[in-house]
């Protein structure tokens, strides 16, 4: 007998036939639906198909063989979403366990032979006869044979007990001595827990500043990358011009072709079947028509006609079975008719069938509809929205560390400006820190020349000038610790007006929005009234179309004579012209009503909502008001962003200015400066700086100009 030739999975893969094997409908128990779907429909169907039939039967039934390598698929993957099992590659893993199970059985190696049965009599006595000592000896040999398995065991045992002898080699990098070891022998298992590191934390936060810096600048470039990767691959999706889609492309584009090429054959195919069906249908309710009348005619002959009288109008029985007889016989005539329609639909549906074949060997032999196609085009699709979910973890990834760093910035600020705050408000110069200090005043002597004392007195008007220049403007009044620390305070709440600028952008106008709604509200309202009012005319054409049903259902028969019947017909002719306008105007009606309950576009248990909505003239406006105020307020927030930017990057520019005035003054008149300044702290005669002016004075305060006790907390996140 010749081998049985079959398909390996390696060339079978590149096939794609309708296989369907009696197994296929387990599939779907095994690896569920979405799985099933995709393996009934992947590449490498038919090489499954190929290596579960390649199992043996009698040690594995396709059940239990699939069953055990999707086990052990999904036992290997471990419990990751990173080495899940994916869809469009869940057909090509399930082979490859399959195919090692099947080439790798465990039954195959691991089985035990059954016991030799011991030598029978007819045994020893073929034995002898043929010179043989040993009924159990080679044929070719003479020899008994040898028990391998035990000789096997006997090496195992000396190969193992050898392996126990020697003591184990040192690990490399461990160096434990008998202290160390002594340390772990009486602990238990749970106390080894101190011992164990733990997983770092991939979300953590650097602790160098610097690395701190750096890294939320690469994180945030790569965030705005992948910001730009996710909008390109969310809008090739939606043009279907993604990479698994264009893909695909040629795929769907060769199964449409075929799916078309099939179409019509298929169509026609569906038509004749159903015109078929509807034949056998009524050959078999005119036989069941046929036979209900011969059972009626057989009851009416044998009914008892002796108590019958013979003058009654009713019909007699004998008449009776003669006509069901002849309405039976009738039936026959349709039924053979029937037949004939029947056998000649038959033939032109097998026509139809063949077309279709030819049409499907034509486009490749597989049968594809609509559907397959469509499949085949959401598969992709599936494909792209998967790569898009990954690419949404990975910026909440980037997101959750970019927040985490920010924690840890603003951690450091907060610490760094509360020690600046300290130390400024316990160096600076009080009028408690020490007694006030008075300028030596330089008085004139007798000895002293006039010009020495007139000299004096212009030093003390040009220190008087200067010293009520610099209190004229609280800048010029302040040391350069405090210059630095308010310049510090306005640089801060200026980066704090940006972000808020930045973060506080316009919403979109809200009062246009509401007029449109409010103007589609109303067209709506128009709509329904249209509707309503095709409603009632349809009524009133229902009615028209009774009253002329009703006319001329009463209309009375014709009198006698030639002119009596003439009017007759005349008359009903007129009413059934007039009953044949009413239906079609209530046709006509019907049709418009239908289109006009379309156009409004709403369920229409909603219209008595919406109609009273828009009958609600106050409800509209206040909505109208609501929107006007709520831009009027956006736009104000907007604008006192802009100001308490503009306004803070004014006060560093004037205090940039100072500085600078600072840093160009002589030694001297630094000094001059510095002295005056000192004199005026001393005297607590100091203005005080003044604040930077903001429109959003009337606005409440901003959660990081309160106090740290008044402050709201931020719980929310993760800790640094």
């Amino acid at each position: 007998m010749a081998p049985v030739r079959t398909v390996g999975p390696a060339a079978a893969e590149a096939t794609n036939t309708g296989l369907r094997p009696n197994w296929a409908d387990m599939l779907v128990g095994i690896v569920g639906d979405r799985a099933a779907d995709a393996i009934l429909t992947d590449r490498a169907w038919p090489a499954l198909v190929a290596a579960v039939n390649a199992a043996d039967p009698a040690q594995w039934n396709p059940h239990e063989l699939l069953d055990l390598a999707d086990t052990l698929l999904h036992h290997g993957a471990d419990d990751d979403d990173h080495h899940a099992v994916r869809l469009d590659e869940y057909a090509r893993l399930l082979t490859w366990r399959v195919e090692l199970l099947v080439t790798h059985s465990s039954h195959a190696t691991d089985a035990v032979p059954p016991a030799d049965a011991p030598p029978t009599p007819d045994d020893e006595a073929a034995a002898e006869a043929a010179g043989l000592s040993d009924p159990w000896a080679d044929t070719l040999t003479g020899q008994p044979t040898v028990d391998t398995d035990h000789e096997l065991a006997a090496v195992d045992e000396d190969y193992l007990a050898a392996l126990t002898a020697t003591e184990p080699p040192p690990e490399p990098g461990v160096d434990l001595g008998a202290e160390e070891l002594d340390r772990y022998e009486d602990l238990d298992f749970d106390d080894f827990a101190a011992d164990v590191l733990a997983a770092p934390d991939r979300f953590a936060a650097p602790s160098d500043l610097a690395e701190c810096i750096a890294l939320r600048y690469e994180l945030t470039a790569q965030l705005a990358e992948l910001d730009t990767d996710m909008a390109q691959l969310r809008e090739a999706i939606n043009t279907g011009t993604s990479a698994h889609q264009q893909a695909m492309a040629p795929h769907v584009l060769a199964l449409r072709a075929a799916a078309d090429h099939q179409f019509a054959a298929a169509s026609d195919t569906a038509g004749h079947h159903h015109d078929l069906m509807m034949a056998e249908q009524l050959i078999e309710d005119l036989t069941n028509q046929a036979t209900a009348l011969r059972r009626t005619a057989a009851q009416l002959r044998a009914a008892d006609t002796t108590d019958l009288d013979p003058l009654s109008d009713d019909e007699a029985p004998d008449l009776a079975a003669l006509r069901a007889e002849a309405d039976a016989t009738a039936l026959d005539w349709r039924i053979t008719a029937a037949v004939a329609d029947r056998d000649a639909l038959a033939a032109v549906y097998a026509d139809a069938n063949t077309r279709l074949e030819e049409a499907i060997a034509e486009s490749g032999g597989v049968r594809v509809t609509d559907t397959d196609v469509e499949l085949m085009r959401l598969q992709a699709s599936e494909l792209d929205e998967l790569n898009l979910a990954d690419l949404r973890a990975r910026r909440a990834d980037l997101t959750t560390r970019i927040y985490r760093i920010d924690n840890r910035l603003n951690h450091v600020h907060a610490l760094t400006h509360t020690a600046h705050h300290h130390r400024d408000t316990y160096l600076m110069p009080t009028p408690a820190t020490g007694p006030v200090a008075t300028p030596d005043v330089v008085a004139p002597s007798a000895t002293q020349p006039a010009t020495e004392a007139t000299a004096t007195a212009v030093v003390e008007d040009v220190d008087a000038e200067l010293r009520d220049w610099l209190r004229a403007d609280p800048l010029r009044a302040m040391s350069d610790d405090q210059l630095t620390a308010h310049l510090r305070t306005l640089t801060r709440r200026h980066t704090l007006a940006v972000d808020d600028l930045r973060t506080s952008r316009p919403a979109p106008e809200r009062t246009p929005r509401v007029r449109a709604e409010h103007a589609e509200l109303a067209d709506t309202v128009d709509r329904i009234t249209t509707a309503r009012t095709a409603g009632l005319a349809l009524a009133d054409a229902a009615d028209r179309v009774t009253d002329a049903r009703t006319e001329l259902a009463v209309l009375p028969p014709a009198g006698r004579g030639r002119k009596a019947r003439a009017e007759h017909d005349q008359h009903h002719q007129r009413l059934a012209e007039a009953v044949a306008a009413a239906e079609r105007q209530h046709q006509y009606l019907a049709a418009a009503h239908e289109q006009t309950r379309r156009d409004v576009g709403v369920p229409e248990h909603q219209w008595d909502e919406l109609t009273a909505r828009a009958a609600d003239t106050a409800t509209l406006a206040r909505e109208l008001a609501a929107a006007e105020q709520t831009d009027a307020r956006a736009r104000q927030l907007h604008q006192t962003a802009i100001d308490d930017r503009d306004a803070a990057a004014a006060a560093i520019a004037h205090a940039r200015a100072e500085v600078a005035r600072r840093h160009d003054l002589p030694d001297e008149a630094r000094a001059v400066e510095d002295s005056i300044r000192t004199a005026l702290d001393h005297t607590g005669t100091q203005a005080e700086p003044t604040t930077v002016p903001s429109a959003s004075a009337a606005l409440p305060p901003r959660t990081s100009d309160l106090p740290p006790d008044t402050a709201p907390r931020r719980d929310s996140g993760y800790d640094i």
